[in-house]
C-alpha cells in the first residue's frame, strides 16, 4: 500500500507538474494527492480556506484545514508554490494557524514536504520540525508519510511516536556534540598528556618523561572536519600543573553550568555573539593585550585577528583552532582555574550592560 500511494502521491505534486505552476493551481494538485490517501473535500474532509474568527474582529484563512468524519480539526495544511524554496516566513505562516486552532500538527507543501509538531511532547516557542520529505522515488520518508497521513490509518498516537523518536534523536545528538567539544577541548587535552605521564613514570624518570614531551605532538582528529588540531604537550603539561592548584574544599576543579573554565568560555562566547551582545568597542578591548591583563589577568590578547595565527613565538597554540569566535576571531584557550572570578565578573558587566 505504501509504495503504491506514495508513487500517486508524488506523481501529482512533483511529476505531473510544472515548477512553475502558481499557488492556487498546485492547492488543488495537494486536494487532489490527499483524495488518493482517502480525505474527500465533498465527505468534509477537508476545508479550503476555511474562515475561522479570532476575537471580535480577527480572523484567519488557512490554506487547507482537514478533519475527522465528526468533523473534529486533525491537522492544517499550508500550501506554497513548488518554485520557491520553502523558507522561515513560510514556516511562521503555519505556526500560526496551527497555534489558533490549537492543532498539535501542521503540513507545509511545495517544493517539498515539512512536518510540524506543536504540542506538550515539546515545549518550546516555536514547533519542531518532525520530518522533511523529498519528492523521491522509492522514499522511505515518503512512504512513511502516506502511512500515517492516509486516511484509513491516520492517528494521533503514530504522529507522537515519530515526534518523541525526534525529540530522543536531537537529545542524543546534543549530547554527543557537548561530549565531541570535552574531547576536543585544552582541558581534556592537558588530561591525556598527565594521564600518559602517569602511566609512564614508573618506567622512566620525570626529566626523561619531560624532554621526550616536549618532542613529541599529540592529535585529537574530528573526521568530520577537514583541519586537525595539534596539542603542544609541552604547554598543556604547564597549564595543567598550573590548574592544579586551583581547587575547591573536595579538590575538585571548579565548574559553572557543568563546563569547566575553558569550556564555559567558548560558551558564553557563542551566547554572546547570537545574542549580540558584544559591542564594536568591547570586541576592540579584547584585541588589546593590556586589557586583556588588566581585566582577565590573562599573558594572552583575549581575542586574536585570524591573519596573526594560533601560536606564540615558541610554536605553541595558545588560540582554540577548530573555532572562529565572533565572526572572525580566534578566542584565547590560555584558561586556567585562576581566571574564574575575573571571567565571571566581565561576563555579568557584559549583561548589565544590554
Amino acid at each position: 500500500m505504501n509504495h503504491s500511494h506514495w508513487s500517486a502521491f508524488k506523481f501529482i505534486l512533483s511529476e505531473n507538474i510544472n515548477s512553475n505552476i502558481n499557488e492556487q493551481l498546485f492547492e488543488n494538485k495537494v486536494i487532489q494527492a490527499f483524495g488518493e490517501l482517502g480525505w474527500k473535500e465533498y465527505l468534509g474532509n477537508i476545508e479550503v480556506r476555511p474562515t475561522l474568527h479570532i476575537g471580535s474582529v480577527n480572523r484567519i484563512e488557512p490554506d487547507l484545514l482537514f478533519k475527522s468524519d465528526d468533523s473534529k480539526n486533525l491537522f492544517v495544511i499550508e500550501v506554497k508554490r513548488p518554485g520557491i524554496d520553502l523558507n522561515l516566513d513560510n514556516q511562521k505562516q503555519l505556526f500560526s494557524y496551527m497555534r489558533q486552532l490549537r492543532l498539535d500538527y501542521g503540513i507545509l507543501i511545495g517544493k517539498e514536504i515539512q512536518v510540524f509538531y506543536d504540542g506538550n511532547l515539546h515545549k518550546s516557542d516555536t514547533p519542531l520540525m518532525i520530518e522533511k520529505i523529498q519528492f523521491l522515488r522509492n522514499h522511505e520518508k515518503g512512504e512513511m508519510f502516506v502511512e500515517l497521513f492516509s486516511k484509513s490509518s491516520f492517528n494521533f498516537e503514530s504522529l507522537d511516536k515519530l515526534t518523541l523518536k525526534k525529540l530522543d534523536q536531537i537529545k542524543k545528538r546534543k549530547h554527543s556534540l557537548k561530549l565531541k567539544r570535552f574531547i576536543l577541548s585544552q582541558e581534556f587535552k592537558v588530561e591525556i598528556i598527565t594521564i600518559l605521564k602517569e602511566n609512564l613514570i614508573s618506567d622512566y624518570d620525570s626529566e626523561t618523561l619531560e624532554k621526550v614531551f616536549e618532542e613529541l605532538d599529540i592529535e585529537i582528529n574530528d573526521k568530520t572536519l577537514n583541519s586537525i588540531p595539534v596539542i603542544s604537550p609541552k604547554s598543556y603539561i604547564s597549564q595543567k600543573t598550573a590548574t592544579n592548584t586551583y581547587t575547591n574544599a573536595n579538590g575538585d576543579k571548579r565548574r559553572k553550568d557543568g563546563l569547566k573554565i575553558g569550556q564555559y568560555v567558548q560558551s558564553t562566547f557563542r551566547r554572546f555573539n547570537d545574542k549580540n551582545l558584544l559591542s564594536s568597542q568591547e570586541i576592540a578591548n579584547l584585541l588589546r593585550e593590556d586589557y586583556s591583563k588588566q581585566v582577565f589577568g590573562s599573558s594572552y590578547k583575549i581575542l586574536r585577528q585570524t591573519a596573526e595565527g594560533t601560536k606564540d613565538s615558541l610554536g605553541n597554540n595558545r588560540y582554540y583552532t577548530r573555532e572562529i569566535f565572533v565572526g572572525k576571531y580566534y578566542l584565547t584557550a590560555q584558561w586556567n582555574e585562576k581566571h574564574w572570578d575575573a571571567f565571571l565578573r566581565w561576563e555579568k558587566r557584559m549583561e548589565s550592560n544590554n
